[in-house]
């Protein structure tokens, strides 16, 4: 079992993963902790509701096999600070923050349970069918060429700022916050899916 926990609080954060290494382990199954960066990689992945590096799951793939995403919904008084987020499809649970160990526990082995069905198609969730305009796509395919920004900047006639600012949007539309995601998606015919707006 691979787990990814995308949560603010680092005490939530570490007694979680204590929690599970603990509740796995007793039942013989095998456990690894992954860092953020290979959120893409996770069976089960828990992520605060209000994060900014919200990830865009439908436009993840996982070899066919849908990622189970639990949600954890931040104190009342964090979630007065954060602007509302469309849900995501591939969102199996929603939990509290302060939500009790058996209770939590129910709600993992329930999430598990589920039907292995493949992620559902980016474009119908709410939150993950952001197309790409026909710069941003073009700005994607030249680095995924491997070309610097300064290089792109020459061949699409523009600033290398106008060609970063580009880049840093493309990343927050499909969910990245490191450029290591943003080349790993690239690399791996993450592009190849995407749709394109006529604009």
């Amino acid at each position: 079992m691979t787990i990814v926990i995308l949560v603010a609080d680092s005490y939530f954060a570490l007694g979680l993963e204590a929690l599970l290494y603990h509740y796995f382990t007793l039942r013989c199954i095998p456990v690894r902790f992954l860092p953020e960066q290979c959120s893409g990689e996770a069976q089960l992945l828990f992520q605060s509701k209000g994060v900014s590096r919200s990830r865009q799951f439908c436009r993840q793939y996982h070899l066919g096999h849908r990622q189970r995403v639990i949600t954890v919904l931040d104190t009342p008084r964090a979630r007065y600070y954060q602007p509302p987020q469309q849900p995501c499809l591939s969102e199996q649970s929603v939990i509290e923050h302060h939500i009790g160990v058996k209770a939590l526990l129910l709600d993992v082995e329930r999430v598990l349970a589920l039907p292995a069905e493949p992620p559902p198609p980016a474009q119908q969730c709410p939150r993950c069918a952001r197309a790409l305009t026909r710069r941003e796509w073009q700005v994607l395919t030249l680095l995924r060429c491997q070309q610097s920004v300064g290089d792109i900047a020459r061949h699409l006639g523009l600033s290398p700022k106008t060609v970063y600012t580009y880049k840093r949007c493309t990343m927050h539309k499909l969910g990245f916050t490191r450029n290591t995601e943003l080349y790993h998606w690239l690399i791996n015919g993450g592009l190849d899916t995407e749709r394109k707006e006529i604009a």
